[in-house]
């Protein structure tokens, strides 16, 4: 679930999450979105 802006919940599915960065930062962003994803108890994985 995803909380809204105004704070309702919304029941959302991902296949996939797509992070896009052209800077030095890049990959410690995509990083920093596992950590806290799989802090969450959010599976990351190959669909595969």
């Amino acid at each position: 679930m995803i909380e809204a802006i105004d704070g309702t919940l919304v029941v959302a599915g991902a296949a996939s999450l797509c992070v896009h960065g052209d800077t030095p930062e890049s990959v410690a962003m995509a990083r920093a979105v596992r950590a806290a994803l799989e802090g969450a108890g959010v599976g990351v994985r190959s669909p595969w």
